[in-house]
Formats: structure tokens, sequence, C-alpha cells
């Protein structure tokens, strides 16, 4: 049975790469391959299961860090106009400041 999937010669010919991989499972005696196919698919959804929790913790922690940081930055305002400054500072740090 041919999959007439060939691309010229030299090119990908999937009916010869799927009789290999028959071939193999016969010559090896893998009495049921797609077993094996299956435990490296779990192990990858594990794995990746694995990366979107460790993403998702990362995302939350960035989330709090920012939130934190919007909070000390508004702390920070409101001492600005709680805290006289000297006129020399005010000055030198703020040239365009006007009273």
């Amino acid at each position: 049975m041919s999959l007439g999937l060939e691309l010229g010669r030299g090119g990908l010919c999937l009916h010869r790469e799927i009789n290999f991989i028959y071939k193999a499972i016969v010559k090896t005696g893998i009495k049921e391959p797609y077993k094996i196919i299956f435990r490296e698919l779990n192990t990858t959804i594990k794995n990746l299961n694995h990366e979107i929790t460790v993403r998702k913790k990362l995302e939350h922690e960035k989330e709090e860090s920012i939130v934190k940081l919007k909070k000390a930055l508004e702390d920070i305002k409101t001492l600005e106009g709680l805290v006289p400054i000297c006129p020399d500072c005010m000055m030198k740090h703020y040239p365009d400041y006007t009273d």
C-alpha cells in the first residue's frame, strides 16, 4: 500500500519512513510500541504542566511586586509633600519648581 507522498529523488517518502519504523519495531521485538509513545507523551505533558505552574507562580509574584512598588511610590510622593526641603536643595533638585 502506497501513501503517495514522495517528493522526488532524495526527498521525503512517507511510506518508506513508515515501513522503516515498522521494520524497526518488528526487529527489536517491541510488542506494544504505542506504550512507549504514550509514556513519552505523558512525560512531556507532566513537564509542560510543571512549566505552566512555575510560570503562573512567577507571574503572580511579579504582580505582587508591582503592587508593592506602586504603593511605595505613592508613599514617597506623599512624604515629598509633607517633609520640608531646604531652599538650596529645592533649587538643586527641582529647578523648575515654583511655590
